[in-house]
């Protein structure tokens, strides 16, 4: 059985992101965003973007192209 999630991402900000991935990188959030919602009891927008983070850490050259990114951590 495989863990996978077909539909557009539900959060806006992670499907703008998406929107110039590649087919390989959308399957493996895919896999990631279903993975850590089950395993993780997260909701999906939650699961998304982990997913989202963890792809992007192994796979930075998918910001080729991405202006600015700005993370707000603790109000920082």
């Amino acid at each position: 059985m495989q863990a996978t999630c077909s539909t557009e991402p539900a959060d806006p900000l992670v499907a703008s992101l998406m929107s110039g991935f590649d087919d390989e990188a959308r399957q493996t959030f895919n896999v990631r965003t279903a993975v850590i919602q089950q395993t993780g009891r997260f909701t999906r927008g939650h699961a998304e973007c982990l997913a989202l983070l963890s792809l992007l850490q192994s796979r930075p050259d998918l910001l080729t192209g991405l202006s600015m990114l700005a993370v707000e951590l603790d109000g920082a």
